[in-house]
């Protein structure tokens, strides 16, 4: 079966941790709050989950009328966006960029940015 030139999985191109161990430290994180990821439809280190989790954390601190909980959604954030999705995602855009793919690689790089801007500020 083909697959994919650039699959939008960490465990994808993170080869210095088994997947195993990278899908397990994403389910952590959404224990945070209490969310699990569904596996007959995803796995805990596809893209969409992790910005699905991404959104929930925003929110969460958002709606939260508690400073404390609100200073931790924000310190999740970061940390989850350092440790999972610009641990991959830089690497999947470069290689991404090398397939000629229209579009994508565009998405990719904006995505990137997004992210590298939410982390450091």
């Amino acid at each position: 079966m083909p697959e994919p030139p650039v699959p939008l999985f960490e465990s994808a191109h993170d080869k210095r941790r088994p997947a195993q161990e990278i899908a397990l430290e994403n389910t952590y994180f959404y224990d945070v709050l209490g969310l699990r990821s569904n596996p007959a439809k995803a796995v805990p280190d596809y893209l969409v989950t992790q910005l699905e989790f991404l959104a929930a954390l925003r929110y969460t601190g958002e709606q939260t009328g508690e400073e404390a909980t609100a200073v931790s959604m924000l310190r999740a954030e970061s940390d989850f966006i350092k440790r999972h999705l610009l641990n991959w995602i830089p690497m999947a855009t470069s290689k991404l960029g090398k397939t000629g793919a229209p579009g994508f690689p565009v998405l990719m790089q904006l995505l990137a940015a997004f992210l590298r801007r939410r982390h450091d500020g």
